[in-house]
């Protein structure tokens, strides 16, 4: 299965602190939280890797992954949201290395050494052709036949 992740995915990662910390120090003036478009490029990245790999295309459309791949996506996701922090309290140890793995695991998918699931028929990225449909023959006529030639 194939999903896509949340904002409360994430601050279902970090304690109470660490969310308001996030919502109100990175923001100056004018700021959304950033933790969007921190998840759109984790997200992006993770598909990255995954398409490397032949055999998983398809893949699902939008900036779905496969549910394999959520607990990396989230680690890399809170440790580069944490990094935009001005302190790296947030940056601990044990979710450094989380995000070492991840990177790991992710590269293990690019070579194709771990699988993923594929997405179900609902959840194909839909491809749409464009320009002219050119016949792949042409449908002259034969001028000369074999017997012509004395064949």
């Amino acid at each position: 299965m194939w999903l896509t992740i949340q904002t409360d995915d994430v601050y279902g990662r970090l304690t109470q602190p660490e969310v308001a910390a996030l919502q109100s120090k990175v923001l100056g003036p004018n700021q959304t939280d950033p933790i969007g478009d921190t998840i759109i490029e984790c997200l992006t990245e993770v598909r990255g890797y995954v398409g490397n790999a032949p055999r998983n295309l398809p893949m699902a459309a939008g900036l779905a992954i496969p549910s394999e791949l959520k607990a990396a996506a989230l680690s890399l996701i809170v440790v580069r949201a944490a990094s935009r922090l001005p302190t790296k309290l947030m940056l601990t140890e044990s979710r450094t290395e989380s995000a070492r793995e991840a990177i790991a695991l992710l590269g293990r998918v690019a070579d194709a050494k771990f699988a993923v699931a594929r997405p179900s028929a609902d959840q194909l990225d839909k491809i749409e052709s464009v320009g002219a449909v050119y016949p792949a023959y042409d449908s002259t006529r034969r001028r000369a036949f074999r017997n012509q030639f004395g064949v």
